[in-house]
């Protein structure tokens, strides 16, 4: 009975999700065309008038979304059915999920994080009540066949509230990047506790909370997200530097 609005580009790894766990769900997929997408105040009338229950985005996507869903609060009280987004790849605004949970009866507003290399998505949090001594929305525990390990510069693990370099595991790692084993080597490294298991070295910081969520740091390089979508600012330095000017 799920209606999906299919926002992401299919070279974005949401689109996945989207396509396939809805499709296998029985789920109808809306798919925004070029137009709607560009239009944030289309796509709110979207969500309103045609019933969409689920929506998938990076969170800046959703924040353009949300003052039009905002103006249409009496059509919202009507005809509204969004009842789950998925949020992730990107920094969540603190405000984000009270803002939409006011909106929305029997809303669930879901973050989510991970990385392409462990299938899209290794972990997840409900959002019920943001506490206000939170610095930034929690990234949650690991999903099913997932594992995440805080590990200090040595490899050790870290104890619980200090911060470390984040890693991933289980059955949801790819084996590498094809066609580029200095790559693969980098980030895919024999696990130090487990003999044959593969660990990713996802580039973040993170620390884990006593009650088992797990706490994102941010970067521990110069890596960007726009959009939800990963820019290596070294690439563009290099680029510069072969202007004959600089």
């Amino acid at each position: 009975n799920d209606k999906i609005l299919l926002v992401s580009s299919v070279s974005f790894d949401l689109s996945v999700y989207d396509i396939f766990g809805g499709l296998a769900a029985g789920a109808i997929i809306r798919i925004a065309n070029r137009t709607e997408l560009e239009d944030p105040e289309t796509l709110a009338e979207i969500i309103v008038n045609e019933g969409i229950t689920f929506w998938d985005s990076a969170p800046a996507m959703l924040q353009q979304v949300f003052p039009f869903l905002e103006n249409n609060r009496g059509q919202i009280i009507e005809k509204g059915k969004l009842r789950l987004s998925f949020s992730s790849g990107d920094w969540i605004p603190l405000t984000m999920p009270t803002q939409m949970k006011s909106l929305f009866k029997d809303y669930q507003f879901i973050a989510l994080g991970g990385a392409t290399e462990a299938t899209i998505w290794s972990n997840f949090f409900e959002v019920d009540e943001v506490d206000p001594l939170w610095n930034s929305i929690p990234y949650g525990k690991p999903i099913q066949n997932a594992k995440y390990l805080v590990l200090d510069k040595g490899r050790k693990l870290c104890p619980i509230g200090v911060p470390g370099d984040l890693y991933i595991g289980g059955q949801c790692l790819a084996n590498g990047y094809i066609n580029d084993k200095e790559l693969s080597d980098a980030k895919f490294i024999n696990s130090p506790f487990y003999e044959g298991e593969m660990l990713y070295d996802t580039g973040d910081m993170a620390r884990w909370f006593p009650d088992g969520n797990i706490e994102f740091l941010g970067r521990k390089d110069s890596q960007v997200k726009i959009r939800g979508y990963r820019i290596e600012l070294g690439e563009i330095e290099s680029k510069l530097l072969e202007h004959e000017s600089i």
